[in-house]
């Protein structure tokens, strides 16, 4: 699926038989509980503006393969991303919790 730049919300979509799920050219993008079938190289190959999240699917290859992941997307909770990427998740969401429980920093 190629996504222009605008806004795209998949819920609950099945992926099957592509090379990749989804091609943005920038926007936000919501991929929610979505299934990406084999084969698939990469589920998102998404231009350095892209915000959004993906969150809950469940996938059978790599989120990003040699892509970047944009700075303004985040990733959460994803089922069957090769080891390297499980990781990657984890460790983003452990410093988002981190983020989120700090105090705020004290007035000037």
């Amino acid at each position: 699926m190629l996504h222009d730049g605008a806004e795209l919300r998949a819920v609950e979509c099945v992926f099957d038989n592509t090379r990749s799920g989804v091609i943005s050219r920038g926007g936000h993008l919501e991929l929610e509980r979505c299934r990406v079938e084999a084969p698939c190289d990469v589920v998102l190959k998404l231009n350095p503006r892209t915000t959004g999240h993906a969150t809950a699917n469940r996938v059978k290859c790599s989120l990003f393969g040699g892509w970047q992941r944009p700075v303004g997307f985040r990733r959460h909770s994803n089922v069957g991303l090769p080891a390297a990427e499980e990781a990657a998740e984890a460790e983003e969401g452990a410093e988002a919790e981190m983020a989120a429980e700090a105090p705020p920093p004290p007035p000037p």
